[in-house]
């Protein structure tokens, strides 16, 4: 379920939704086989999509970004930011509040989070004490120690 905390225009995109596009997701010394996360998008034509979902586990792409598609499917090379930071949350108990944010429930415990710009910073050090304090754990680009280990 998509949530907009502020945001016009939101529920629209995810509504535009009319296909999908994988992304390759590695896990970096686990062992693991790469795996893909299924995003949903608005085909724009047969090589460019919208993304029209909060990325769980790609933290490279965000909800709206323009991507170019491969002939197999996969999003590539981001064409036209949005502009949004994703962030991709584990907690226990209940979801931490993110004022002004769009979140997307992945499951029980998991968030999908976009923040603008402005955002950004302020939800990156929102999720940073909220697991210093042992309630969370979270990924984001703006995280350089741990960008590489997606929350599977």
């Amino acid at each position: 379920m998509l949530l907009a905390a502020g945001v016009a225009g939101l529920v629209t995109l995810q509504q535009r939704a009319n296909g999908t596009v994988l992304t390759l997701i590695l896990v970096p010394g686990t062992g693991e086989p790469p795996r893909d996360e299924e995003l949903a998008v608005r085909r724009l034509d047969a090589r460019t999509a919208e993304i029209c979902c909060v990325p769980f586990l790609q933290m490279r792409l965000a909800l709206g970004d323009v991507v170019r598609v491969d002939a197999r499917g996969y999003a590539g090379e981001v064409i036209r930011p949005s502009g949004r930071v994703t962030f991709a949350v584990r907690h226990d108990g209940p979801a931490p509040e993110l004022p002004g944010v769009v979140t997307e429930e992945i499951g029980p415990g998991r968030l999908a989070v976009a923040a603008g710009e402005e955002q950004a910073r302020e939800v990156h050090e929102l999720l940073r004490q909220g697991e210093r304090a042992g309630r969370l754990e979270y990924r984001s680009l703006l995280r350089w120690d741990k960008v590489d280990s997606p929350l599977l």
